[in-house]
């Protein structure tokens, strides 16, 4: 009996590898991720980790392996994948939120198949609880998963979760059985301790930093991902889902789509963009001037390091003869001649001073367009309404998730 449990947990170590190691490289795919080599090297360090840890730590292996040797290639996976981070930081800890789904997983069935070794008719119903358990932290580390990658999370929050959450699963169990104190109980306890060092650290960045920045971080490092659109309903778009996004800053994508069209249809000589960010609707307008064979875009961007990002972009987009791209601040740029065509899609609170500054730039043909200005962004749409109410601009807005204002400059009749 006791080689049958043995072997037992010997096949559930196996399984739980494997479970592992399939569904951190399917994450890897999905996420063009290329670290297929570091997956197999902290599988290797972890099976050392795991044969040293259970033959000198367990009292009884045949109880004690399937968890311990899951946190020991969880730990030592961890201690890999980090040791990366000197060259590669951001991809390093989104590597590790990419583990985070798989690796619940694997907790959670470690659970069900060790079953047979814990059994008794006492503990029979915690180990079905804790199963239960541990399906749902794998629902609640898929939504988070799923949240982070929309939201363009800190990286590390995810996997920083996943581990406090098993953490709690594993050391209950190992306690149930009175092996709390053996390997699986320490591993547990490191995980936890872990799991909390690395939220704290995730929230003080998130904290820190902000949107636009941790946005162009991850696109530099894994560029744009197509993803359903983000906004809340509104009474205008009831079904948001239906368009779709590369995060929650730049416009939709089918919002960009619209000003490829709209330079393409009305030709404009200059375009006025506020707002670079990741430099997108930049470069689809610049794609459309480029069509035209004719016309320039200016664009500029607040925040130095966002600049220097999207400075980069175009230089490599083989569009930079269209694109003049500045850094500072909008209501302070200087602009010659007429413009055609503003997009204006900065700071949500001055886009109504931005249309009043360029304003007298414009004839009655040029083209004013205002991102953000759905009933759920108060700002924007209400300096729309004040501008057409003062008689300055006559405009529409279109129902897309985040609104979207299009205008003319009012004839003044005398």
């Amino acid at each position: 009996m006791q080689s049958f449990a043995t072997l037992f947990a010997v096949g559930v170590y196996a399984a739980a590898v494997i479970i592992l190691v399939v569904g951190l490289l399917g994450q890897l795919r999905s996420r063009r991720i290329h670290a297929a080599a570091s997956a197999i090297l902290a599988t290797g360090a972890a099976t050392a980790i795991s044969v040293i840890a259970v033959i000198t730590a367990s009292h009884s292996p045949s109880q004690t392996a399937p968890g311990a040797i899951f946190y020991s290639v969880l730990l030592a996976s961890t201690l890999v994948l980090l040791g990366s981070m000197w060259r590669q930081r951001a991809a390093t800890m989104t590597l590790l939120d990419a583990a985070a789904v798989p690796a619940a997983w694997t907790s959670a069935v470690l659970t069900l198949a060790s079953m047979p070794l814990y059994w008794s008719t006492s503990a029979g119903l915690w180990q079905s609880l804790s199963f239960s358990a541990g399906l749902m932290i794998v629902m609640h580390i898929a939504r988070e998963s799923d949240a982070a990658k929309r939201y363009q999370r800190p990286a590390g929050i995810v996997f920083a979760q996943m581990l406090v959450l098993t953490a709690v699963v594993q050391f209950a169990i190992a306690t149930l059985h009175g092996v709390a104190r053996s390997s699986i109980g320490f591993a547990a306890g490191v995980a936890f301790v872990a799991g909390l060092t690395m939220l704290a650290v995730s929230l003080n960045r998130m904290r820190s930093e902000s949107e636009e920045r941790r946005i162009v971080g991850h696109v530099s490092a894994f560029g744009e991902q197509v993803q359903p659109e983000y906004s809340p309903p509104s009474a205008e778009c009831p079904d948001p889902q239906r368009w779709s996004m590369y995060d929650s800053m730049t416009a939709e994508v089918e919002v960009l789509d619209f000003l490829y069209s709209l330079v393409r249809t009305v030709k404009p000589r200059l375009i006025v963009e506020t707002g670079t960010f990741t430099g997108v609707s930049t470069l689809r307008m610049a794609e459309a001037l480029r069509d035209n064979n004719d016309g320039k875009i200016i664009t500029v961007e607040y925040d130095p390091k966002v600049y220097a990002a999207a400075q980069e972009r175009f230089t490599a987009s083989g569009l930079a003869r269209y694109i003049d791209c500045r850094n500072g601040s909008s209501l302070e740029m200087i602009v010659d001649g007429t413009i055609d065509l503003l997009f204006s899609d900065s700071d949500p609170k001055i886009r109504g001073d931005e249309v009043r500054k360029f304003l007298p730039q414009m004839s009655s043909n040029s083209v004013v367009l205002m991102h953000d200005a759905a009933t759920v962004y108060p700002h924007v749409r209400e300096s729309a309404l004040r501008l057409e109410r003062e008689g300055l601009i006559s405009m529409v807005l279109l129902p897309t998730p985040r609104g979207l204002v299009v205008g003319q400059k009012k004839i003044q009749i005398t």
